[in-house]
């Protein structure tokens, strides 16, 4: 078996988790402040662009199977590579709100297929590792995430916020290079190849597989899914939540950093733990963990204790990327997960689509995000019942 193949699917799944989601979701949330104190949007109304990003990809997910099955998979991946870039760096060159909330769309749309197929991906070239590997990916999303939010501020503060958008747009097309440079496909066998698969393993997965087969309501999963999702892009706010306690923007942006180390850190360590303990419970220890963030943040009691609980609401990064999708296979089987997954994908990014605009709108209404943080710790709760509602449900596929 040739594992360079696989090491380097890796590496390019890498490079496409972090452009789609560490540039496209994770650092948006420097511009917000920037942007509407210097054309005069409220936050809500500015903010909105994002939760049509959400849609957008949440939309193109319940189709990007469509597509994929019909096109080359670099085809698609180029196409959408430039739309994505085109669009962010279009970005900095307009005054309009109805221009913004297009060019989000259109983002949205386009990398979906750099997104929604990752897991797939993964979990065709890897039958043994699957959730270690999905935490490496996903952890991507984290570094770059905690890596351009300041950088992307210190270039908005130096040089104004519409060059900020040209240098995203140059590290999207930076990090998608890999997987443009050096094409893979969907699955290993399409390239004469198979998947990776550890033989002391064998025994375990059979067990495993049998034990949780189809078990589990798609309604109940969906709902949890969604419950999750809400939070996943509430980070985005961190630096207008600091402004509004009368800390600096540098302040923010270390908040948006914090939790994207435990973004990283999280997804490493649940990839882990659900090759060791399983799904559900690596998913119940990590829903703990944002649940504790979100309290102390309402708390607000100090800076530094602000970044620890920032760190530990990176925590809901794993479960809507990495958990969901494991769940997924979990609950529904192989033959389920082809099935559920785009809608699982949709319900993910429906939650967080939602949650941009209207954290921004409590904002705008109340002056304060106390809300908005209460409003995810009921969220986070309603995760917990979900998840145990699906893990119960009667078998569906």
């Amino acid at each position: 078996m040739k594992k360079k193949k696989h090491v380097w699917v890796v590496v390019a799944c890498m490079g496409l988790a972090g452009a789609s989601i560490g540039v496209m979701l994770n650092t948006p949330g420097v511009f917000y402040t920037p942007v509407c104190e210097d054309l005069g949007f409220l936050r809500g109304d500015f903010s909105f662009h994002m939760t049509l990003l959400s849609l957008g990809l949440a939309t193109m997910s319940l189709f990007a199977p469509f597509f994929l099955k019909r096109f080359r998979y670099h085809t698609i991946l180029l196409v959408s590579v430039i739309v994505c870039a085109g669009c962010t760096a279009l970005m900095g060159c307009t005054d309009s709100l109805p221009v913004f909330y297009i060019l989000g769309t259109l983002r949205g749309i386009s990398c979906c297929f750099f997104n929604m197929p990752l897991v797939i991906i993964i979990n065709n070239w890897f039958k043994s590792k699957a959730g270690t590997a999905t935490g490496v990916v996903y952890s991507t999303c984290g570094i770059v995430g905690s890596i351009l939010s300041p950088v992307l501020s210190a270039v908005i503060e130096s040089l104004g916020w519409r060059t900020g958008y040209f240098a995203a747009a140059g590290f999207t097309v930076l990090l998608c290079l890999p997987s443009l440079l050096v094409p893979f496909c969907l699955s290993p066998e399409e390239e004469g190849l198979q998947p990776y698969y550890d033989e002391n393993e064998k025994v375990s997965q059979k067990v495993q597989t049998t034990k949780t087969g189809c078990t589990g309501g798609i309604v109940a999963f969906l709902a949890f899914a969604l419950m999750i999702s809400f939070m996943a892009n509430v980070a985005q706010h961190f630096p207008g939540f600091a402004d509004s306690l009368g800390y600096s923007a540098a302040i923010g942006a270390m908040l948006v950093s914090a939790a994207m180390i435990g973004n990283i850190v999280f997804k490493l360590v649940i990839g882990v733990l659900i090759d060791k303990l399983g799904t559900v419970v690596s998913a119940l220890i990590m829903i703990s963990f944002c649940i504790a963030g979100l309290g102390v943040l309402v708390m607000a009691p100090s800076v530094v204790v602000m970044y620890a609980a920032s760190f530990l609401f990176g925590a809901v990064y794993s479960i809507s990327s990495v958990g969901t999708a494991h769940l997924t296979r979990t609950f529904f089987g192989e033959e389920g997960y082809m099935k559920y997954y785009p809608k699982v994908a949709f319900a993910v990014n429906f939650g967080g689509a939602v949650s941009l605009s209207l954290v921004g709108y409590i904002y705008d209404f109340t002056h304060s995000y106390a809300s908005a943080l209460y409003l995810g710790i009921v969220m986070m709760t309603l995760g917990f019942v979900f998840l145990f509602t699906s893990r119960k449900g009667k078998k569906v596929c």
